[in-house]
């Protein structure tokens, strides 16, 4: 059994046939055939059952896949380790933000990190929601900045703070709205989720049977909000000027309520960390832990 058989394995599961694997691993259907035969004599049971039309993986195959694949995942890593130690430092990472996470504090931190590390690329993705997760478990992105989901074992998760969402409307917009069934007569302002497969964070606050339209980013949100075409929630920190200049005011209603969220960043567990990558982590740890303003909300 090699590390290349388990690949081929992997890559026609993942793209769905022996041909879409033949053409992203850029070798031929019966290479890929020969590879997966000798991958099951080795075994001594069939990954594919061959009656039908098309090969169909089989229930011990599906079995042994999720197996492969964790090995494939931790040879990865090793390969990854093995360049950062030739390396000594890694030339580039990437982060990947949330859209309702203070900016600010972020870009203090981001500034901090470029005065120590100049020669080290930082690529920076903003995404919603469950394309947060989808770039890290793809391996798209080296740390995500992202709200925190039920445990998921494949991910480690560093707490950092709270943000707490709050459903408002311009002025004129929330003295018109005395409860649930006239605040449905107004539309609801939502950012849509960023991921491009089935999302894995499952939204709230949706008021059923009201009408919706949906944003790509919170300032978009923000600016309708303000403009009066809508309500939906922001976050506290994002919103706080207005709240006091009385521009924007929140929404107490049953079922609408304040929502708190917390935020932290989640990285892949199985992958290493570089010493530039664990300074930009201890760099994030130490900088929220001293920003208790971040979830201080003083407009109950």
């Amino acid at each position: 059994m090699t590390l290349d058989q388990l690949l081929v394995l992997d890559t026609i599961l993942t793209h769905g046939s022996f041909r879409a694997a033949a053409e992203v691993l850029n070798r031929s259907q019966p290479a890929l055939s020969v590879a997966i035969r000798k991958l099951e004599e080795t075994l001594g049971f069939s990954l594919f059952d061959r009656t039908g039309y098309r090969p169909v993986i089989t229930p011990a195959g599906q079995v042994f896949h999720q197996k492969a694949q964790m090995l494939l995942r931790q040879a990865e890593g090793l390969n990854e380790l093995g360049r950062q130690l030739a390396a000594g430092k890694e030339s580039e990472l990437t982060i990947t933000i949330t859209a309702i996470a203070p900016m600010p504090l972020i870009l203090s931190i981001l500034k901090r990190f470029e005065d120590r590390h100049p020669d080290t690329r930082l690529h920076i993705n903003f995404e919603v929601m469950s394309g947060n997760y989808e770039r890290l478990i793809q391996r798209e992105t080296d740390f995500s900045l992202t709200m925190l989901d039920g445990a998921m074992p494949e991910v480690s998760f560093l707490p950092l703070a709270e943000v707490t969402m709050i459903p408002v409307a311009a002025p004129a917009l929330a003295r018109a709205v005395t409860d649930i069934d006239t605040l449905r007569d107004y539309v609801q302002v939502v950012v849509r989720d960023s991921a491009s497969v089935k999302p894995r964070i499952e939204r709230g606050g949706l008021l059923e049977g009201g009408r919706r339209w949906l944003v790509g980013n919170v300032f978009i949100k923000k600016e309708i909000i303000l403009a009066g075409l809508g309500w939906g929630s922001l976050p506290d920190h994002l919103i706080r000027a207005e709240l006091a200049a009385g521009k924007l005011q929140p929404l107490r209603l049953t079922n609408i309520r304040r929502v708190s969220i917390q935020l932290g960043l989640a990285r892949l567990a199985e992958r290493p960390m570089g010493p530039v990558a664990r300074e930009l982590w201890a760099l994030f740890q130490g900088e929220f832990s001293n920003a208790t303003h971040i979830h201080r909300d003083r407009f109950e």
